[in-house]
């Protein structure tokens, strides 16, 4: 079967339909149900998602490439080996999802709720997480290098081994989270000690 192109779906019931390999290009879903879809290997390729359900699908090694994914619902969804290249998540939410073994690509993910969900070992290396709710989520070995996470809910959530050098940390009480094991470059380490009262003062005396 070859690429499925242009198409328009609004108010379309896909649920528990098998679309494994199937390729969709340029094509607009909105308020569409894919609850329990079988997605496996599919591409879907500078397609826009509007309002859609995602939960319960099956995305196991699907490739999101310059995709929109807004206002849209992810829970129990199977993300093994998903990447999403480039993509755009706003006002998408994740319910205590594991996003461990897929793979993320830069994209804008503002906001996004990602509210105790797995991200251990993630590359997430330049994301864009303005303003995301990740409160209580796993981000143990993390690389959020160059990242922008200002504004970003961070409480509660596990750190150790996360990689935030040169990321945006704007807007987030540094000072209230656990940091053993967390790597800050230079900067970012002098904001959290003055967060916390410390004067820091060039002069030697």
């Amino acid at each position: 079967m070859g690429p499925r192109v242009d198409e328009q779906h609004a108010d379309v019931d896909f649920s528990e339909h098998d679309l494994t390999g199937v390729t969709f290009i340029h094509c607009t879903f909105q308020s569409c149900s894919l609850r329990a879809t079988k997605l496996v290997e599919a591409t879907l390729r500078a397609c826009t998602f509007i309002d859609c359900d995602f939960r319960g699908t099956n995305l196991s090694s699907a490739v999101f490439e310059s995709t929109a994914l807004l206002q849209s619902q992810f829970g129990f969804t199977s993300l093994m080996g998903t990447a999403f290249k480039g993509c755009k998540l706003t006002g998408t939410v994740f319910t205590k999802q594991d996003l461990s073994l897929a793979t993320i690509v830069e994209g804008d993910w503002s906001p996004v709720s990602l509210r105790e969900c797995n991200l251990r070992g993630l590359q997430l290396r330049k994301l864009r997480l303005v303003d995301a709710d990740l409160m209580h989520a796993d981000l143990e070995g993390v690389d959020l290098r160059e990242a922008d996470l200002s504004g970003a809910n961070l409480i509660g959530c596990r750190l150790r081994g996360a990689d935030l050098r040169g990321a945006n940390l704007e807007r987030v009480d540094v000072a209230s989270l656990p940091l053993k094991g967390v790597r800050f470059d230079f900067q970012q380490a002098a904001d959290i000690v003055r967060a916390h009262g410390a004067l820091i003062e060039d002069d030697q005396l």
